[in-house]
């Protein structure tokens, strides 16, 4: 057990004695011992605290001795899961979306052959991407466990179609690094679906260590319209061919992979067929997301079809959060609300399509919001270390996963996720953020009615 290690470690190196430690939580020296020797359980989250002001411990070796107690509680994979998505979701703005000019001075014709060094291939993998750009009838296809290096296809305009084959794990192994690697592949192409409305991600499974096995040597390809390029899994090395013999062979192997994967992500353009699918949603800051019976949107529509059918559609979401009550739950953070009452955002999007609430609606919409959570199950979190983030929702059930967002080029999608590992590592650090960061409602509800007493102020 972890934590009985470490406290063994501790209480060695401070020489404490057991039998004044027992006395002063009052237990027996022998079930300090079998605590110590991990025979027993520590019984619960304060007696680490107690026994850490006992020691002395500094606060870093307080939080290692919690962070242990939370492995030997819940398990070491579902541990560095929660962390894991943790640091996906504040990573999220990290991403950077900037466009990019494509070089009319770029060669039109690549040198083919082997290239040894890691630099030339990466630097390969942009001059590809820059060339498939001036094509007609683009299309990028990749074979290649995600890395770093497609940060290099951001160059590509958000309307060539990239269609992307990898492999992720079937197992409940973590890497080196303590990461989960099917949310490290998620990561890494994050990027991609931000900057490109046509990123088609598909996975098939099987143990990483042996993907290399696929392909031999050069495990990884990139066909374009005119060029074929294998690489190895480092980059260290490959080989680029033009449109022949070699790369009719490995566009024929291509098509025969992509029959076998699964699709990682789709767009959902209905957003009735989401409203349907979720029974938890996560709403992440700095977006304080709520429900509105108003209009939201600041420009008069001319189009009276879509302005019935958003009528329609908000009337249907009404009625179906009132029937499914008992089957729905959501989250709030403090830090979202927050933003919402500074600035009268209530979503992420682009301030020509959607303008900041005033202040009489901030005050009615914070009024429902208290009726809402009384009503719902819904509950207000603090979490402070989502002080910034891109996603707006997350909505989720058992079996799916969707994250709605802006993509570079302004594009409202929503993207739709079903691989299993994923859509539990998610489920599950809800419930985690539910447990463990939920506020009182009574908390709730001061927090609320002091927001509305800052914006009533602001009124005078």
């Amino acid at each position: 057990m972890y934590v009985s290690q470490l406290l063994s470690e501790y209480i060695k190196t401070k020489k404490i004695n057991i039998k004044k430690c027992a006395e002063y939580f009052q237990i027996d020296r022998s079930t300090l011992y079998k605590i110590i020797r991990g025979e027993r359980k520590i019984p619960n989250r304060d007696f680490i605290q107690q026994i850490s002001q006992y020691l002395y411990l500094t606060n870093d070796e307080k939080k290692e001795l919690l962070n242990a107690y939370e492995i030997d509680r819940i398990g070491e994979f579902r541990y560095y899961c929660r962390q894991h998505v943790s640091s996906f979701l504040k990573e999220a703005t990290l991403l950077d979306n900037r466009s990019f000019i494509i070089s009319d001075t770029l060669d039109p014709i690549l040198k083919t052959g082997h290239y040894t060094n890691k630099y030339d291939v990466e630097h390969l993998l942009y001059e590809l991407s820059l060339l498939e750009s001036k094509e007609k009838d683009p299309h990028i296809r990749i074979f290649g466990q995600p890395t770093h290096a497609l940060y290099l296809l951001r160059i590509v305009s958000s309307h060539i179609p990239i269609t992307h084959l990898f492999c992720l794990n079937n197992t409940n192994e973590l890497t080196k690094d303590n990461q989960f690697y099917n949310l490290s592949v998620l990561t890494n192409i994050m990027p991609l679906i931000f900057n490109n409305d046509h990123y088609s991600p598909y996975y098939y499974y099987n143990e990483i260590n042996a993907i290399n096995n696929h392909l031999c040597f050069f495990p990884n390809m990139i066909l374009t319209t005119k060029y074929l390029l294998i690489y190895t899994a480092d980059h260290s090395s490959g080989i680029l061919y033009e449109k022949g013999e070699t790369y009719d062979a490995y566009e024929i192997l291509f098509n025969q992979y992509l029959k076998e994967t699964k699709c990682l992500i789709t767009n959902k353009d209905d957003k009735n067929d989401v409203i349907e699918d979720f029974n938890c949603i996560l709403y992440a800051p700095p977006i304080g997301a709520v429900y509105q019976e108003d209009d939201p949107f600041p420009v008069f529509l001319e189009d009276n079809d879509f302005v019935e059918s958003f009528k329609k559609h908000s009337m249907y979401l009404k009625q179906f959060v009132k029937h499914n009550k008992d089957h729905l739950s959501g989250l709030y953070t403090l830090q979202g609300l927050r933003h919402f009452v500074d600035t009268g955002y209530t979503i992420d999007f682009p301030q020509p399509f959607y303008q900041p609430l005033t202040i009489n609606d901030r005050t009615k919409i914070l009024r429902r919001l208290k009726n809402f959570i009384n009503t719902y199950s819904i509950n207000l979190v603090d979490v402070p270390e989502y002080d910034n983030m891109s996603f707006s929702v997350i909505v989720m059930n058992m079996n799916t996963l969707y994250f709605q967002i802006v993509s570079a080029s302004g594009t409202i999608k929503t993207i739709q996720l079903h691989e299993a590992s994923l859509v539990m590592a998610f489920n599950d650090y809800y419930q985690y953020i539910l447990e463990e960061r939920s506020l009182s409602k009574e908390d709730a509800f001061k927090i609320i009615d002091s927001y509305i007493s800052q914006l009533d102020m602001l009124k005078e």
